[in-house]
């Protein structure tokens, strides 16, 4: 510190100058400061000159590449820029944030994760395989490089550091046996897959192909038609998750979040806090199609290519380890005896593909208690007392060429009534609730109340882009004998 203030220097500077550990310097003030002792020490230190605002420290790299590290006023890095040159072609020029290198580190470190260049880039959709790779040659980041940025290093002490590796050593073993749980689900996924594009598969054969997994299948279909239930029922409307879509950061007027399994597991946790602690007679949770964003990066219905961030397995990995632990969530903190899943047979994006993971998403629910109802139909009904309830998506597969509106016209209640009077639904209180444009509105005609609920995912660059920035949210029902109730959990981007 004395060498910092006769040099003019920032005590960083000083202990590169003098070949002292300033992660072990800082920590050791920060520990005198705390037990009130070697007053000499603090006052010296807080004498010292610290640069003003951010200060640039280069790192050596090759001639292929600009490496900088951005320091605040406190010699704290705060950034990492890069500018790597390409022959022929402008330099990729960017930053990465602190929590952005850290995880860099930690996914590809032989110490860390020890995952693939590829499996790392797919956090960094911005940059292709081929640049994030120049991207690490620039940053000397290699498999025998720590687990940690340099920045996480300086802040540490080498104690702290080897907790918190144990820390993520722990993490990565229980993500492991989180993944074990659905590792059959990958590969019955991939056949079925394979069948249904062979020829049409009954539900009788994708059963018996559920049995023959190491996984029991418990048969607990739902009863959709409960004339005498215990109220008050919860109804949660999911529709539109949209798993493995992708927003890119910069390509509407608002920047959009990384819809990635965190973000999904969140979302999920706060429609579940929204009814924690509360009791209902039953708990019903209806998925209104799009479960998933397609299949082989395009909607199943063709010729509408996706940018989705995950592959097909890894999209119905995530889908089914998601709402695994929603329902499980769900159980935990909302007191019902009845929790019962129903799920729409055919939606534009996910098609075939999402019945697919849905039918195998309830296979796993009975095990857990839950009952569920996979529609084979795009359009389907069920009735809870006085209640009828008329679900879908909005489109279907292949045939519907123009989707349901968001608000009820004249050709929509014709089609409804004609629909009601064919199924013969004679209920006091008739409903039809679709998803697909990810808006919530309510309006009423002379039969029945038309509703369009929101959408988990929300916007897309291109909803942005054409209709403007909607917003995640979902819609839920509570339903009391000659009442019911609609509300909505928001979300906040």
């Amino acid at each position: 510190m004395n060498y910092a203030k006769e040099n003019n220097c920032s005590v960083k500077a000083a202990c590169i100058a003098k070949n002292y550990n300033y992660s072990t310097l800082m920590n050791t003030i920060k520990y005198t400061r705390s037990i009130g002792k070697d007053e000499d020490i603090i006052s010296l230190y807080d004498s010292v000159k610290k640069p003003t605002g951010n200060s640039v420290e280069h790192i050596d790299t090759d001639e292929r590449a600009e490496t900088e590290q951005i320091r605040n006023e406190d010699g704290t890095i705060v950034s990492y820029r890069f500018k790597v040159f390409r022959r022929d072609k402008t330099p990729v020029i960017g930053a990465l944030t602190r929590d952005e290198m850290n995880l860099i580190y930690r996914l590809y470190s032989y110490y860390g994760s020890s995952l693939t260049q590829r499996q790392v880039s797919r956090h960094f959709p911005d940059y292709s395989l081929v640049d994030f790779k120049r991207i690490l040659r620039a940053f000397n980041i290699t498999k025998a490089s720590s687990p940690f940025a340099p920045h996480v290093i300086e802040e540490h002490t080498p104690e702290e550091l080897q907790e918190m590796q144990l820390r993520e050593k722990e993490n990565d073993f229980l993500k492991a046996v989180e993944k074990n749980e659905v590792r059959d689900l990958k590969q019955l996924v991939i056949k079925l897959t394979k069948e249904q594009m062979k020829s049409s598969i009954s539900e009788e054969k994708l059963i018996q192909l559920i049995k023959e997994t190491n996984k029991d299948y418990k048969e607990l279909p739902v009863n959709i038609n409960s004339s005498n239930p215990t109220y008050p029922v919860l109804i949660i409307w999911l529709s539109d998750l949209h798993i493995g879509a992708y927003n890119a950061k910069y390509s509407s007027f608002v920047t959009l979040p990384n819809y990635d399994k965190e973000e999904i597991k969140a979302r999920l946790t706060k429609i579940v806090r929204t009814f924690a602690g509360q009791s209902y007679g039953a708990v019903y949770v209806v998925n209104l199609g799009d479960s998933i964003d397609g299949y082989n990066k395009e909607t199943t219905r063709g010729g509408h290519q996706l940018p989705e961030v995950m592959d097909d397995k890894e999209i119905s990995e995530t889908y089914i380890e998601c709402m695994m632990e929603f329902f499980k969530a769900l159980k935990a903190n909302v007191r019902s005896d009845e929790f019962n899943y129903l799920c729409i047979g055919e939606s534009n994006h996910d098609g075939n593909w999402g019945w697919l993971n849905n039918k195998l998403l309830a296979a796993y629910l009975a095990n857990e208690g839950v009952k569920s109802f996979i529609s084979n139909f795009p359009i389907d009904h069920f009735t809870i007392g006085k209640h009828s309830w008329i679900f879908m998506h909005g489109k279907d597969n292949n045939n519907q060429s123009r989707q349901f509106p968001l608000t009820l016209n004249p050709q929509t209640e014709l089609y409804f009534a004609n629909y009601i009077a064919e199924q013969n639904i004679s209920n006091k209180y008739i409903y039809v609730v679709k998803g697909d444009l990810h808006n919530y509105a309510y309006t009423t005609g002379k039969q029945f109340d038309y509703i369009s609920v929101g959408s988990m995912y929300g916007s897309s660059n291109y909803i942005v882009a054409n209709f403007g920035h909607t917003k995640w949210s979902i819609n839920y029902s509570v339903v009391t004998k000659d009442d019911m109730l609609m509300g909505t959990v928001k979300g906040n981007n």
